[in-house]
């Protein structure tokens, strides 16, 4: 038997494993676990986020273009103001406490330039934040915008909604000379490459509605009502729409020339505004562009160059308004305000804009429904027409009615076109009364039916039927503001518009003929077949109509009558001639139409207004019917006199 040793050597296939343990050892994996790089931030002046990792910037303060902000000092709680709210160029920048809500003095639309640097613009003298030199702390004063880099601005955000302007021109910080607090201390410009201190530092907040005061919505009309005495408006002398027409103050009815709109054409913050009036859409103008004290305000053919027409919009302490004009710095003004007060016809022209002056305040009043229709009212509606051969009457013009006299009108009778002069111009057939909705709409009802103006869908063409909640009996009556007191009727169920069948340059619309829902239509020619007038009628109600034959009819309730034919002489009336004779007229009338057979005829009567004219036949044959009715000589030839 072989005796074992211990010579200390591994088996074999100890030694393998040992050697493959080895190998399967990892190396550190040195892409891994080396240390993170740090990004070295590049905000630039005021980025959101870093330009090269696009981390968030903990700093940035965000701006939107063309809004208003106010900027209040770190150090002094004190705002960056245009001293005293001085409109003239080179007027030293201060600082002051807030003196009113409104302050347009301190208050500033920031807005890109097109090199990518910012300009700030006073809200009340329109004129921009400028380095008055490139010399070392110089001051800040405001002038009108040129584009030099003194006029320019670079933002650096400093958190918390802090900021620090530096110039474009000369590196310099905005800075409170001198590091003081008191009211009306100046700014400078000083160049530092240390930590900003709270004297260069600045709050910016975005200004609230209440605090920019009156902001005109471009979209509406205004009335520019004298803030003393409100009853009295701005208005185009006589409603003119010629070049260079007056312009006054008079009792506020909101007629067309009394209506203004803020426009805003070249949408630049350093503008002021053009007033253009609803009537002769024209601006408000200086006269002659005159810089001279009193130089009189009148009206102009819209020029989009022209600083004359321009206003700007500065708010007094009290709400009201002064309108200063860009061209000269003046203030639209009532003469003699102060002293005489105003009354129609008082003249309007520049002058040099007064703190708390009567004369310069004006409270703009936003009219949001200026279409001057009302309900309850009667209204006759007209077809505004191209040429005077529209219709067989040659007015231009075509009324509204149903296709069937009044004796027989149904209520799904359709909707045709008469003429003016129509002989039934007077009959409840085409007499509309407006029923207003919440949302606006309106509902157009027939007098004479008590039926709705209804869109058929079937054929398109525009009937009458009983009231329902559809929307195709609701109409949106809106008036065309393209000159002229137009609107066009559109029904809110199909969106179509209400036309003449037979529009063409020729002859727009033909008596006699439907009228159709059609797609609105700003073709020269067809837009007419489209627009309308509501004119009011008088006072006619569905009430009992008097009826015989040849046509005769008579509204008891109202007293008016119609019996068509000539013009017969002036004073001949029912209702005079029952007066004094102390008669109902309904008697009296229906007297002299049971008589027709005798004296009157088809051209005997002739209705004008709230009376019916007789001629002088019928006269003397009423008169004799009065006689022989017993009621007295003496009544009878006051009729007589009547017509002489």
């Amino acid at each position: 038997m072989t005796e074992e040793t211990d010579s200390g050597e591994e088996p074999e296939e100890e030694a393998e494993e040992a050697e493959e343990d080895k190998e399967n050892v990892m190396e550190p994996d040195t892409e891994t676990d080396a240390p993170e790089e740090t990004c070295e931030h590049d905000f630039g002046d005021n980025n959101a986020k870093c330009k090269l990792c696009n981390a968030a910037n903990p700093d940035y303060v965000k701006i939107k273009n063309k809004s208003t902000y106010l900027l209040t000092s770190k150090a002094t709680a004190k705002l960056v103001t245009d001293t005293d709210g001085a409109m003239e160029s080179n007027n030293a920048i201060s600082i002051m406490s807030s003196k009113n809500v409104y302050a347009p003095s301190q208050q500033w639309i920031i807005q890109t330039t097109s090199d990518g640097y910012y300009k700030l613009i006073n809200v009340c003298s329109r004129k921009c934040l400028a380095v008055k030199s490139t010399e070392k702390n110089a001051g800040i004063i405001q002038k009108d915008f040129t584009d030099a880099k003194t006029e320019k601005w670079i933002i650096e955000g400093h958190g918390s909604g802090l900021i620090a302007l530096k110039n474009a021109s000369t590196g310099g910080y905005l800075h409170i000379r001198g590091d003081a607090t008191d009211n009306g201390t100046l700014l400078n410009n000083v160049a530092t490459s240390k930590a900003l201190p709270d004297t260069y530092l600045w709050k910016i907040t975005e200004t609230t509605a209440g605090e920019k005061g009156f902001v005109p919505n471009k979209s509406k009309w205004y009335t520019l009502n004298s803030c003393s005495y409100s009853k009295y408006a701005v208005k185009v002398k006589a409603g003119s729409t010629a070049d260079g027409a007056n312009v006054q103050m008079y009792k506020d009815t909101r007629a067309d020339a009394q209506l203004f709109k803020f426009v805003d054409y070249t949408d630049n913050s350093t503008d002021g505004y053009y007033l253009v009036d609803l009537n002769a859409r024209k601006a408000l103008e200086v006269k002659d562009s005159s810089k001279s004290l009193s130089a009189n305000v009148q009206i102009g053919t819209i020029n989009k160059s022209s600083s004359a027409q321009r206003w700007f919009i500065h708010m007094n302490a009290d709400g009201s308004v002064k309108f200063i004009n860009e061209n000269s710095g003046m203030a639209l003004h009532i003469n003699g305000a102060v002293k005489n007060g105003v009354s129609n016809g008082t003249n309007v022209k520049q002058y040099t804009a007064i703190v708390n002056n009567a004369a310069q305040e004006f409270t703009p009043t936003q009219i949001d429904d200026i279409s001057n229709l009302k309900e309850n009212t009667a209204y006759f509606i007209y077809l505004k027409n191209l040429d005077s051969t529209a219709t067989k009457t040659g007015s231009g013009t075509g009324m509204l009615g149903p296709k069937k006299s009044s004796m027989n009108a149904t209520s799904k009778d359709y909707i045709v076109m008469y003429g003016y002069e129509s002989p039934y111009i007077y009959m409840n057939d085409y007499t509309w009364y407006l029923e207003k909705n919440d949302d606006g709409t309106y509902y157009i009802k027939n007098a004479y039916t008590n039926k709705y103006l209804t869109a058929n869908t079937s054929n398109n063409k525009v009937h009458l039927y009983k009231k329902t909640s559809s929307g195709k009996q609701k109409w949106k009556v809106v008036r065309d503001y393209s000159g002229g007191s137009y609107y066009t009727i559109t029904n809110v169920y199909t969106n179509k518009v209400i036309s003449s069948s037979t529009a063409n340059n020729s002859c727009p619309s033909k008596q006699g003929k439907y009228f159709y829902m059609k797609s609105a239509n700003t073709t020269t020619y067809k837009k007419y077949a489209q627009r309308f007038y509501f004119k009011k009628s008088s006072s006619f109600v569905s009430d009992t109509i008097y009826k015989s034959t040849n046509k005769y009819y008579y509204q008891r309730k109202y007293k008016q009558a119609y019996a068509g034919g000539t013009l017969a002489k002036k004073g001949c009336g029912i209702c005079a001639i029952a007066s004094a004779v102390n008669l109902d007229p309904v008697t009296v009338l229906d007297k002299v139409l049971s008589c027709k057979t005798k004296n009157l005829n088809s051209n005997s009567c002739y209705f004008i207004e709230d009376d019916i004219l007789l001629c002088n036949k019928n006269v003397k044959f009423l008169c004799n019917w009065i006689s022989l009715a017993g009621i007295g000589t003496q009544n009878a030839n006051t009729a007589k006199k009547l017509i002489e």
